[in-house]
């Protein structure tokens, strides 16, 4: 079998992916790509996600985040250029997950809570993917369990288990 790991956001579609977890009895490690350029609420929200919920949320990130990488880089990024997310989010994620392989043995499915009213592009989207590595893929196994789930679906899983969305879904 392969080792569940949850990417998470702070966002109400990774919150609904813990919990869809959580309901499943599916066990699973949760870790977090920190930007170091997120809002102090998403952070604050991790928190009592970690608290309300007892669960641990790891964290991975570029060594002094987006600041970092745009004086690296000497420039910002653009639509055309979207280095920031493979950069700050896929990469320190990928090496967390090939540490784990590494330490454990064990193969892992990086599981994500896209889902496919978001754009048409993510419609397109399978369940499960093994995606061979490349600049813009992952190079491993993905599963997306909240692919065709509403945003109803994942506003009613946040009520039944009394976890507010993040307050800045609220604004």
């Amino acid at each position: 079998g392969l080792d569940v790991i949850a990417s998470v956001s702070g966002g109400k579609d990774s919150t609904a992916l813990i919990l869809a977890l959580r309901e499943a009895e599916i066990p699973a490690r949760f870790i977090f790509s920190d930007t170091g350029w997120e809002a102090q609420e998403t952070y604050d929200y991790l928190d009592l996600l970690r608290e309300r919920l007892g669960i641990k949320i790891g964290v991975v990130g570029h060594p002094g985040g987006m600041v970092a990488k745009i004086r690296a880089r000497a420039g910002f990024p653009t639509r055309m250029a979207r280095w920031c997310t493979v950069e700050l989010k896929v990469q320190p994620l990928r090496a967390w997950h090939d540490a784990y392989i590494a330490r454990t043995g064990r193969e892992t499915v990086n599981t994500v809570g896209v889902r496919a009213e978001e754009s048409a592009s993510r419609a397109k989207l399978p369940e499960v993917d093994d995606e061979p590595q490349g600049s813009l893929t992952w190079g491993g196994w993905v599963w997306r369990p909240l692919l065709r789930w509403s945003v109803e679906d994942v506003l009613r899983i946040h009520q039944r288990h009394g976890i507010p969305v993040n307050p800045l879904y609220q604004r």
